[in-house]
């Protein structure tokens, strides 16, 4: 897993005095094996993942994140030319409404999604190297932001037949 500790150059604290959020949280992103559960590198073309995004309240009071719809996070897959080939969100629609999330001290939670390594347009991808971008939508001063890690996908070996 990997884990990533988000800061900002010269950031201030906010108006309430308490350090920028981000340097109150920390986020992860994490590819699953969909059927056994266990961590991934690298996965065998044609078969399902679970991309996970973790985010964790690293301090001792609540931390409201603002969104300024239902979306509160997304995925992204980009080729090696960095074309987006697929987005969780593509084909959904959300609430245009403004919604928080509120994270209890220390608290964690969880967002995660099942790619089965099509395109945005239902087409398998081809092996090869392929970067995963994780991000969390919230909107203001104090964004949360994204990141992005790369997934091997290798070639499906083709089981030889006995003449």
């Amino acid at each position: 897993m990997i884990a990533v500790f988000l800061s900002s150059c010269g950031a201030k604290s906010n108006v309430n005095g308490e350090p920028p959020v981000l340097k109150r949280v920390e986020i992860l992103l994490d590819f699953i094996d969909s059927e056994n559960g266990k961590p991934l590198k690298d996965v065998i073309e044609g078969t399902q993942l679970r991309l996970v995004l973790e985010l964790k309240n690293l301090t001792d009071a609540p931390l409201t994140l603002d969104f300024s719809s239902g979306k509160h996070y997304d995925f992204e897959v980009h080729d090696a030319n960095k074309q987006l080939v697929w987005s969780w969100s593509h084909d959904k629609a959300f609430p245009q409404a403004f919604s928080a999330l509120t994270l209890a001290p220390k608290e964690q939670i969880k967002f995660m999604t099942i790619w089965d390594q099509k395109d945005n347009a239902g087409s398998p991808v081809p092996a090869g190297v392929y970067r995963v971008t994780a991000m969390i939508t919230n909107i203001g001063p104090e964004s949360v932001s994204h990141l992005t890690k790369d997934l091997i996908i290798k070639q499906k070996l083709e089981t030889q037949g006995s003449p």
